[in-house]
């Protein structure tokens, strides 16, 4: 708000402190209407995955999780040339096919 050659009033600080606060409380008044006060946006989950987030997600190979789609056992949808996975598909089939672990 300053000019180069004037320094900031008191009252042109005032004003932007403000502007600042409003703003502020706007966003977090949004977030808080879309449940997302409080969150990081890693936290915020996404309603659909690329191949790779659910990779990642699952800890699976992308690989792996393109033949699941071929073999028809996980959910995919094809937008344009992008196949998308439903986040709640995916926890479906993680939770059907858990990996039990060998005793020692």
């Amino acid at each position: 708000m300053a000019d180069n050659n004037n320094p900031p009033t008191l009252l042109g600080e005032a004003l932007l402190e403000a502007l600042r606060l409003a703003v502020r409380q706007e966003i977090e008044a949004v977030m808080g209407q879309n449940g997302l006060v409080g969150k990081k946006p890693h936290d915020v989950v996404k309603p659909y995955l690329t191949i790779k987030e659910a990779a990642d997600i699952s800890r699976l190979g992308p690989s792996t999780v393109r033949l699941l789609i071929r073999k028809r056992q996980l959910k995919a949808l094809q937008v344009g040339r992008r196949v998308i996975i439903k986040t709640t598909d995916l926890e479906k089939y993680l939770e059907a096919h858990p990996i039990e672990a060998l005793p020692e």
